[in-house]
């Protein structure tokens, strides 16, 4: 049964280890987590019903942005809250690498209903900087996977001509045999062969005097 409130995600050293979980270090200790920097370790409810009590995640020095990547992906699809006390850079990172963590590569599958583990985002957390990292790394990412059969110049345009509207953002493209005319020779020589002609996209967002 999945529990009715949010599962705590506790990042550990081994020091913490042994001095606050005595009373599940026979469980621990079975499951062989030694708080590694990484590692995770699920407690089970005393409650043969309510399924996981806590998640122990080994703590590094240094929190790294894809401590919970991998996790995210791996724990059972409830929902989990960051129950350690994080700065708000901390918070930030660990919450951008859980979601980074959940890309899934959907644009030939037909079922998408498979469920995530979610994060609560944290109080302190630049909600916004999250979602747009994740966005912008997920479409990029998107594009990279589609096979060139599927992504050619003119997905590409589309791409960028979406970004542009959406961002208010300039775009120009000089394409086909313009290349040559203005100064482009050599992208029309390798892509003029292709029945998607080839082009140069040109992506202009922001200020122009602003700091580059």
């Amino acid at each position: 049964m999945a529990p009715s409130t949010p599962i705590p995600i506790l990042l550990v050293t081994a020091n913490q280890l042994r001095d606050q979980f005595s009373a599940e270090k026979p469980w621990i200790e079975a499951m062989g987590f030694k708080a590694e920097p990484g590692t995770f370790c699920l407690l089970p409810s005393t409650e043969a019903d309510k399924g996981i009590a806590k998640v122990l995640v080994g703590r590094p020095a240094t929190l790294d942005l894809w401590l919970l990547g991998l996790l995210s992906k791996t724990l059972p699809p409830n929902q989990y809250t960051l129950a350690s006390e994080l700065t708000a850079a901390e918070a930030t990172a660990l919450t951008l690498g859980w979601r980074l963590g959940q890309y899934r590569f959907m644009r030939y599958k037909q079922d998408a209903s498979n469920s995530l583990a979610e994060l609560i985002t944290p109080a302190n957390a630049d909600t916004a900087y999250i979602e747009a990292v994740v966005e912008a790394t997920f479409l990029a990412r998107d594009l990279i996977n589609t096979p060139a059969n599927d992504m050619g110049p003119g997905n590409l345009e589309d791409a960028a001509r979406m970004l542009a509207t959406t961002y208010s953002a300039s775009l120009s493209v000089i394409k086909g045999e313009a290349l040559e005319t203005q100064n482009y020779p050599m992208v029309y020589a390798v892509g003029k062969a292709s029945e998607s002609a080839p082009r140069l996209i040109d992506l202009r967002w922001g200020k122009v005097d602003a700091p580059k």
